[in-house]
């Protein structure tokens, strides 16, 4: 009977130390789990930090390279402002990319909610990312359009520069030719040294008047009216015959002397044209040379020399 109480006591010691054994073991085991689950945990938010990191270390490089792309633009005015606009907007998410990164390194991987809330933010940056590649993808091509409407206008404007020169310059040539035509020539031109009485004599001491005569062609391009003509008789010496010193007309920008004029009437048909100078003075041997004027054109020249 003893030894069968014995027993019971000892069966029942083994049960319970079985049943504290098997409660110690699955304690061991959920807290071993929950640590493994723990540190599986951890190194999902470790992995899911580094894929952020990448994530954002690429979102910042593409902010910075749509922010040169933009800032290395130019346009009209207010695509200029829009890139401005743009520009400061990219700066400040910018800006915010480096916020997170510096924020990404020092959170707790166990810190799971603020985790989860920086996954949202870089999702969100990547969305607005995308908006402004769209909107400066835009611009710049409103910028070619621009540089190649503004090619097209310089290039036209050239055209027209050359045209406008081009047609300058055939309306000089053309205006060149037209005066060259309408003006008036002097031909047949005849000297003759006349004494007293009228008649011709070569000697110096004798000449009374000298006598021009020349005759101006039909000219229907020529301008019709009233019309002075200057003979201008130049000496050996290259000295102008003058009664006066006030007797001058315009010619190329001065005023030269002439030594007598005459006031016709030319209406475009052949005219004839007689001249006279009254010599008052004491005339040299040698070379003369008259020269004849109209319409502030030298029209002809004569050479006729004196002898003793």
């Amino acid at each position: 009977m003893e030894v069968s109480k014995k027993r019971l006591v000892l069966m029942g010691v083994a049960v319970l130390v079985l049943i504290v054994f098997m409660g110690v073991f699955f304690n061991w085991r959920v807290v071993r789990e929950r640590a493994a689950l723990e540190q599986d945990r951890e190194n999902f938010a470790k992995l899911e930090k580094e894929a952020m990191q990448d994530e954002l270390d690429r979102i910042s490089e593409d902010y910075t390279q749509q922010y040169n792309k933009l800032s290395g633009s130019t346009g009209e005015m207010n695509i200029q402002l829009a890139n401005d606009s743009l520009l400061a907007q990219l700066s400040a998410e910018r800006a915010r990319v480096n916020r997170l990164q510096d924020e990404l390194k020092t959170v707790k991987t166990t810190n799971a909610r603020r985790i989860n809330e920086l996954r949202g933010e870089v999702k969100t940056l990547r969305a607005i990312l995308k908006s402004y590649v769209v909107q400066i993808d835009s611009l710049n091509a409103a910028n070619a359009r621009l540089r190649t409407e503004n090619q097209e206008v310089k290039r036209n404007l050239s055209e027209a520069v050359g045209e406008a020169s081009r047609l300058k310059v055939e309306k000089a040539e053309l205006t060149g030719k037209v005066e060259l035509a309408s003006k008036l020539e002097a031909t047949g031109i005849s000297v003759a040294l006349l004494d007293k009485k009228g008649r011709s004599t070569q000697k110096v001491t004798k000449i009374k008047n000298i006598q021009m005569s020349f005759v101006i062609p039909k000219n229907i391009t020529a301008p019709v009216g009233e019309k002075a003509i200057y003979a201008r008789i130049l000496t050996p010496s290259d000295d102008v015959l003058q009664k006066s010193s006030a007797d001058v007309f315009a010619f190329e920008g001065k005023q030269i002397g002439y030594s007598c004029r005459k006031q016709i009437e030319y209406t475009g048909e052949q005219t004839d044209v007689i001249l006279y100078w009254n010599v008052g003075e004491t005339l040299m041997p040698g070379a003369y040379r008259v020269d004849f004027f109209a319409d502030g054109h030298l029209i002809g020249r004569k050479g006729f020399s004196l002898g003793e």
